[in-house]
């Protein structure tokens, strides 16, 4: 009994020191994109000026399509069944959460812990902008911190219209 005690409270104080050092690494990771974030309106030039580059399934370039101008178009002037079909479609629970949908993420844990397939459905549309403007196609857990980090930002700065506007202007459809 003693050393069911003891296992418990050396357990509870591991989580807790788990915790501790997660939240404390997240606020760092957050404090440390605001500069990135000021910069929203350059990286949205610097990324609207790449080409698009087209590569055929065994990974040979084919072609480079340079950006055509085109002109931002407001969330207020978009039909409400199109943002109902993306909002449906990316992020069922975009106003609801705050940059970050916790709810998606367990799903997906629960997934990678289960062994079953890992289909995504963890990121929200705020941290697919962010991933967009700030980190590309990298894979690592650190661009993941640093699209959480740069979510909760765009959150904080931005209403969900807003980053729902550059998300639609970003994205190719």
């Amino acid at each position: 009994m003693k050393f069911v005690k003891r296992s418990i409270a050396i357990t509870s104080i591991v989580i807790c020191c788990g915790l501790i050092a997660g939240s404390i690494f997240m606020f760092n990771s957050v404090r440390a994109v605001e500069p990135l974030v000021d910069r929203i309106g350059e990286k949205i030039k610097e990324y609207n000026s790449k080409p698009s580059i087209i590569y055929s399934a065994n990974h040979v370039k084919l072609y480079e399509v340079y950006p055509i101008y085109s002109e931002p178009v407001e969330v207020s002037a978009l039909p409400k069944h199109v943002i109902q079909a993306v909002l449906a479609a990316e992020d069922k629970r975009f106003y609801d959460h705050p940059g970050v949908d916790y709810m998606g993420f367990g799903r997906v844990l629960k997934k990678l812990v289960s062994g079953s397939d890992n289909s995504g459905g963890g990121s929200t549309i705020t941290m697919q902008l962010a991933k967009k403007l700030f980190s590309a196609s990298e894979r690592s857990i650190q661009r993941k911190v640093q699209d959480i980090s740069i979510a909760i930002q765009l959150e904080k700065r931005y209403t969900k219209d807003q980053i729902l506007e550059l998300y639609l202007n970003q994205i190719y459809y």
